[in-house]
């Protein structure tokens, strides 16, 4: 469940999932078109969209921390945000040229968010 009411009081509570969910809600636009994204390790689980305003959006949910490295983003300036057991950390923006690879980290099991900006 994502959103939680309490019969008893009324209140509304976010699901256990929902604050890691809110990292592919708020980068992956609507009408965004999936891209091939791939991993050669199993612990991370990534995805990756062309958004209608021609920005990319990688996400990828984490089971462990990890470094990791990307390749394949055209240049361009990127947010990078991350929830763990701490909510919606943003890291430095980064600015890619041609062919760079992006290096970053997630340091425990989590979802991480690489998008255009």
């Amino acid at each position: 469940k994502y959103i939680l009411v309490d019969p008893n009081t009324s209140r509304i509570a976010l699901g256990s999932r929902t604050r890691y969910l809110v990292q592919y809600f708020r980068h992956i636009r609507p009408g965004a078109v999936r891209i091939e994204a791939a991993t050669t390790n199993p612990a991370l689980d990534p995805v990756a969209f062309i958004n209608p305003d021609g920005t990319y959006a990688v996400v990828i949910k984490a089971s462990i921390g990890a470094n990791i490295s990307i390749s394949g983003l055209p240049q361009g300036r990127y947010g990078i945000r991350y929830t763990t057991a701490e909510s919606a950390v943003d890291l430095p923006d980064i600015t890619l040229g041609n062919y760079q690879w992006l290096d970053i980290s997630i340091p425990q099991s989590g979802v991480i968010a690489i998008y255009g900006k």
